[in-house]
């Protein structure tokens, strides 16, 4: 297995093994500042985060009026914190809605709607692009769609 292949099996495990995360936005109260919050997030079929926002949410606020952020998330682990695997994504967030096929993503990740809020495709943000992080030295940006390869390919 090649280093490329084991940073992306360790980024679709992180993905995988959470489902919060620390979102970062720019404030609108204090302009210039980051402003992070824990947000959840549930990954659509192909392995992406998807992230769960309240439209009343300060983070929320701060997207529709600058749509860049980061998300990062940690490994569920005990021990060193610093020693756990971490995702750093960073892009624009956009809105989710219908496909190409013209099926909702609320559909396509399998939500069942009676548990969950039915606004919730309203709610749901993607960000593009991940970021394997354990040193500095083996920090390298990595697509989402290479981080969520099925083993072996």
């Amino acid at each position: 297995m090649t280093d490329h292949d084991q940073q992306a099996a360790a980024a679709r495990q992180v993905l995988a093994g959470s489902f919060h995360g620390v979102l970062s936005t720019h404030s609108l109260e204090l302009a210039g500042y980051p402003f992070g919050s824990v947000v959840p997030y549930v990954l659509d079929q192909e392995g992406r985060p998807l992230l769960l926002l309240s439209p009343l949410s300060q983070h929320t606020k701060h997207l529709e009026a600058d749509s860049r952020c980061g998300l990062t998330l940690l490994e569920e682990s005990e021990g060193d914190v610093q020693q756990r695997g971490r995702l750093s994504a960073v892009g624009k967030v956009t809105p989710c809605g219908a496909d190409a096929d013209g099926e909702d993503d609320v559909a396509m990740i399998g939500i069942d709607a009676e548990g969950i809020d039915v606004r919730v495709a309203d709610r749901l943000r993607r960000i593009p692009l991940l970021r394997p992080i354990g040193s500095p030295a083996e920090a390298r940006e990595v697509l989402v769609a290479m981080a969520t390869q099925p083993e072996g390919d």
